[in-house]
């Protein structure tokens, strides 16, 4: 399931690169042979560990701020 979330512009004044952010909520594991050059690590992260992470500085890619910030309003870490 797919929740929007709304979006932002990536570099407004500078860009015209609008990006629209979705939760995706009921997911269920499947993972994929992946590409021979492809190294991909599934790491979950409670929210309040991930909400601490963001306020230190360890995440610090604004969309992954944005997303979270914005999947935090609409009550996702109560789930």
């Amino acid at each position: 399931k797919l929740v929007p979330l709304g979006g932002f512009y990536s570099a407004p004044g500078f860009l015209t690169e609008y990006l629209h952010l979705f939760l995706a909520t009921d997911l269920a594991e499947s993972p994929l042979a992946p590409d021979p050059d492809e190294f991909v690590e599934i790491v979950r992260i409670p929210v309040d560990e991930l909400k601490a992470m963001i306020e230190c500085g360890e995440v610090q890619d604004a969309k992954t701020i944005a997303g979270v910030v914005m999947a935090l309003g609409t009550g996702a870490d109560q789930r």
